[in-house]
């Protein structure tokens, strides 16, 4: 009997601890207050280690905790969730089951003798104040086994990770973090937040425990790796979906809630407040998701507009979208004194625009947006509101006070002086996801984040009208205009490009209202189609049926002994009868009328820009003819206007693929640089300017030195710069390393340089002979304090090596292109940046700017590539 009660005993007490001691979890602070206990598992010959192993075998979450439940039970879930061994009791007496050894009754206290005499018992300092998640979810549920009780078991930090993890990146454990790098990210942005996991950090770093970069994040993933849920090897993290969703199935899920958002040190209680059923509870927040609380507001203003005469006073709100421009769940209205969200997902998105278009077309109604491109796209696609009037973008209005086309809504706030979006930052991740605003009910944070929008929107407004002073009408119609723009383009921001300025990006509809003389006129496309000399060297039954399309032709194929094709707007077209063959005095014809081939194989035409590639056999012999069509697009050069006429110090590399028109863009650039400074071209096969001593007129007023062969290229440009004293040097496709550090040279002589060549920015780098370029890349030996720094600073294994850029990049900025996309391109505005970014393993800032073919308007948009 006394060695059953022993048992039993231990039992208890591993049920009534709650923590770990603060010097093995870093949960808490010890204070010298006053002793608990701590008990330890019996040895593994007992029966209650017999009994543990049965209860194991049972999936997580299926046991439930009941008044009914033996607390050895209870005891085996702890173990199996967090197995260390040791826990802390923090009853202030020692409690025992009732003497009848019935494991169904309510427990009892034990004597004080029992505590002495217990030999497994030792004394710890354990009075540290407990946490927040603690004091939140210490209270007792009738839920199952839980959050509770992983807590208790010590895992508090590792199980508020995972419930941030599946906020931030939703329940699919492929979408998380991959790498420790990226789970460092995760940690770093949990600092600013307000709840559970970022209370626990800051009280870390508060108490000396995380001195060191890296140590909260492998603190968390010792956690973590201790539950079961993941693994680490390598700086690669695997994730453990089917436990993992077992455990997040076992949490009290109010308990859970409510823990994600206290704030530190403090209970937030949920209030009362008008929402939609189901919905998180916020005060000053109208939830409208019913057709009779739509209907309750039909006389109410702004809504209802009739009751307003020219006296009364501006009626000012705040309007935001969620889910654009594909879709529309959220619309949020904020008053000065009440938000109202409404939710076009149980509506219908039609019918919530029906109730509020006599809102958005109301004049005297002030509307705040910001950035309303993707806003005024879906109202009018998805709502079918065309046009708006009474609109103000804020990021408008502050492009007018700073000069800055992109500027950020907490920017906004704090330009202003306002209090900022402290959730913004956070959610920019979980926006990725698409059906983040879909859900029903709206998680607590994502609803807040929504309304916080509009919120601290009309509480800037009395500052920025103050500001704006008397351009504020002026803002107003530019914002009507974009508004308008942005819905007949599908939400692309219009730009153009300011004159007196250095040519710099700006909005159109900013400049059309305030500055139009100041504005350069967009450039629509001409494009100069001389294929006629070209095609009239081969035999006239092949040309039948081009003549009337050519402006897509692009290349002639003739091999001996084959079908002779076209290349047509990027497809092959057989020209010819069926049994239409190519024979070797077709190719000799056209040999003949060309005078000869240079080492590159390539020639040309008397100012042409055409161009011919021979493809000869063993003996020499000319087999194969490829015939490239030449052409010059003038105003093709406009979408990069600020890329030229700004910064004159600033080279530029255009990157593309064979056939994705890079000689065709570096034309029209050495045309337009012409115009305004001394341009010189180093033609490597006549391609640029065409065949023949006299330049093509495309040129302009730029001068061309031809080159021999390849191998003098190098020479040739050092020349250049050393006889004519060009500003600008043209170079038409750079790929030899002498090449390389020719370019480099005459950089560093001060000229400018415009040149092409293949590929893109990250292939770029991976080529040996070419990523000198852009600075190079060389590897360099880390020390042994550096390499460990390193690691931590990446999240990966300690590595004494590191990839660099070499030196400064020779060529400042980078324009891709992509072979039949001739009106999008993706400059690159830094590229030392982009590539230090590359090297690091992270995206790279890049600019993303189309084209109208028909009236050469440019639109652009950021992204990370």
């Amino acid at each position: 009997m006394g060695g059953e009660s022993s048992k039993e005993s231990h039992g208890a007490d591993l049920l009534r601890a709650k923590h770990f001691s603060p010097e093995e979890t870093g949960f808490g602070e010890p204070q010298e207050t006053k002793q608990k206990y701590i008990s330890v598992l019996p040895d593994k010959k007992s029966n209650f280690r017999e009994e543990i192993e049965k209860l194991t075998e049972k999936e997580a979450g299926k046991t439930t905790v009941t008044q009914s439940t033996t607390e050895s039970e209870l005891a085996t879930n702890h173990r199996r969730l967090h197995p260390t061994g040791s826990y802390l009791n923090t009853d202030k007496k020692p409690r025992e089951p009732s003497s009848a050894g019935n494991p169904s009754e309510p427990v009892t206290t034990t004597s004080a003798e029992n505590q002495k005499t217990s030999p497994t018992r030792m004394q710890v300092n354990d009075s540290h104040e407990p946490s927040v998640m603690d004091r939140e979810l210490s209270a007792p549920s009738s839920a199952a086994f839980g959050l509770q009780d992983v807590i208790k078991s010590g895992g508090q930090a590792a199980m508020a990770c995972l419930l941030m993890m599946k906020r931030d990146y939703g329940e699919n454990c492929s979408s998380w973090p991959s790498k420790s790098s990226k789970f460092n990210v995760f940690v770093e942005r949990q600092t600013q937040g307000r709840n559970c996991l970022a209370d626990w950090i800051r009280r870390g770093k508060q108490n000396g425990e995380f001195k060191k970069p890296g140590m909260v994040r492998k603190r968390l993933m010792k956690e973590l790796v201790q539950l079961n849920v993941a693994q680490v090897v390598n700086g690669k993290i695997t994730w453990y979906p089917q436990k993992i969703k077992r455990l997040l199935s076992a949490v009290d899920t109010v308990a859970g809630s409510k823990s994600l958002n206290q704030g530190h040190g403090e209970e937030r209680k949920q209030q009362r407040g008008t929402s939609g059923q189901g919905m998180p509870q916020i005060p000053g927040v109208r939830f409208i998701d019913t057709v009779q609380q739509l209907s309750s507001l039909g006389n109410k203003v702004p809504f209802n507009t009739t009751s307003m005469n020219d006296s009364t006073e501006c009626e000012v709100v705040a309007v935001d979208c969620e889910g654009v421009p594909d879709d529309l769940f959220l619309i949020q209205v904020g008053t000065r004194t009440e938000t109202f969200v409404f939710d076009c997902v149980k509506l219908g998105a039609k019918k919530v625009c029906d109730f509020l278009k006599e809102l958005f077309v109301d004049g005297r109604v002030l509307k705040l947006f910001h950035d309303i491109h993707n806003d005024a796209a879906a109202l009018s696609t998805i709502g079918g509101i065309s046009e708006m009037k009474g609109t103000l973008d804020t990021q408008l209005a502050m492009e007018h006070l700073t000069g800055d086309v992109f500027f950020g809504f907490n920017r906004v706030l704090q330009e202003l002086g306002e209090s900022q979006h402290m959730n913004k930052h956070i959610m920019q991740h979980q926006m990725k996801n698409k059906d983040l605003f879909s859900q029903r009910p709206l998680p607590r944070d994502v609803l807040q984040y929504a309304v916080d929008d509009v919120k601290l929107l009309v509480g800037a407004y009395e500052k920025l009208h103050e500001r704006l002073g008397n351009h504020w009408e002026a803002i107003q119609r530019a914002s009507d205009m974009r508004a308008r723009t942005a819905a007949g383009s599908g939400g692309k921001r219009n730009v153009c490009f300011d004159v007196p300025n250095s040519y710099a990006v700006a909005s159109y509809e900013l400049l059309a209202m305030l500055r139009p003389d100041d504005m350069m006129a967009p450039l629509p496309l001409k494009v100069s189609n001389e294929t006629d000399t070209l095609l009239k060297m081969i035999s006239e039954d092949l040309t039948d049926g081009l003549l009337e399309d050519t402006h897509k032709l692009s290349e002639i194929v003739l091999d001996k002994g084959r079908r002779p094709h076209a290349w047509i707007g990027g497809e092959r077209v057989l020209l010819g009868e069926d049994n239409r063959f190519v024979e070797q005095e077709e190719i000799n014809a056209v040999v003949d009328r060309l005078g000869g081939f240079g080492s590159d194989n390539r020639a040309g035409l008397e100012r042409q820009l055409h161009r011919i590639s021979a493809i000869r056999n063993r003996e020499s012999d000319i087999i194969g003819l490829t015939l490239r069509f030449g052409r010059h697009v003038s105003g093709n050069a406009g979408i990069i206007s600020d890329l030229l006429f700004g910064d004159p110090t600033k080279s530029v590399l255009i990157l593309g693929e064979p056939g994705a028109g890079k000689t065709t863009v570096v034309r029209e650039v050495t045309r337009l640089l012409a115009e305004r400074c001394n341009v010189c071209i180093v033609d490597t096969s006549n391609e640029i300017a065409g065949d023949g001593d006299i330049p093509h007129p495309c040129v302009g007023f730029a001068r061309r030195m031809m080159v021999p062969s390849l191998d003098r290229q190098t020479a040739v440009m050092i020349e250049c710069v050393q006889n004519h004293t060009p500003d600008v040097m043209v170079i038409d496709e750079i790929g030899r390393p002498t090449e390389v550090e020719a370019a480099r040279t005459c950089k560093n002589r001060g000229v400018r340089l415009i040149a092409s060549a293949h590929g893109d920015l990250r292939k770029l780098l991976k080529n040996p002979k070419l990523r000198g370029l852009v600075g190079g890349v060389e590897t360099v030996t880390l020390g042994d304090m550096q390499a460990k720094a390193e690691a931590e600073k990446q999240g990966g294994a300690i590595q004494k090596t590191k990839a660099e850029r070499a030196g400064p990049p020779t060529f400042d900025i980078i324009v891709e292109l992509k072979r039949g996309a001739h009106d999008e391109w993706r400059v690159v505005m830094d590229a030392g940046d982009a590539v230090d970014r590359i090297l690091r393993g992270e995206e790279y800032k890049a600019q993303r700017r189309i084209r109208d073919a028909e009236t050469g308007a440019v639109h652009l948009a950021l992204e990370s590539a």
